[in-house]
């Protein structure tokens, strides 16, 4: 009975492998249908931009006057990353962003919005740090058009 739980567990395994790589697959596809459609909070090109869906919530939500709050305290997280590219601030910005704690307060304004607007947390999160990335960027000494070129500087 060892032996079949092994297999078993592997089989499962495997399963949950798979599945994540199909959901991975569809958000990817998800993400460049609203792309098209105009639904996104973020252009689907390089490099990323707030849509204009994304720069309403990037107003409305909260998030951009979070981030001039924190700015500070935001970039020395991501320096301590030490980026190496201006993809890699991108990168860490947005990792940043989605475990900092923004405060309270903040938070709560967020979680408002994101529950009167049927947007996520993570989706309003992921508008600020592209937000706030070009702050990093010009922090590190990058360009937006820098993000094309994916190596070191």
């Amino acid at each position: 009975t060892d032996k079949r739980i092994e297999e078993n567990v592997k089989n499962i395994s495997k399963w949950i492998a798979q599945i994540g790589k199909w959901a991975g697959r569809t958000d990817r596809r998800i993400g460049r249908i609203e792309g098209r459609l105009k639904l996104s909070p973020l252009t689907r090109h390089s490099p990323l931009r707030l849509s204009k869906i994304g720069e309403e919530i990037l107003e409305k939500s909260g998030i951009k006057e979070a981030t001039e709050q924190f700015k500070g305290q935001l970039l020395k997280e991501i320096k301590e990353q030490n980026p190496n590219t201006a993809y890699d601030v991108q990168e860490v910005t947005k990792q940043v962003f989605q475990d900092f704690d923004f405060g309270e307060d903040n938070v709560k304004k967020l979680k408002n919005y994101a529950f009167q607007s049927d947007w996520g947390l993570s989706d309003i999160l992921e508008v600020g740090a592209i937000y706030f990335r070009d702050i990093a960027l010009k922090e590190f000494g990058y360009k937006i058009e820098d993000l094309n070129n994916k190596s070191k500087k």
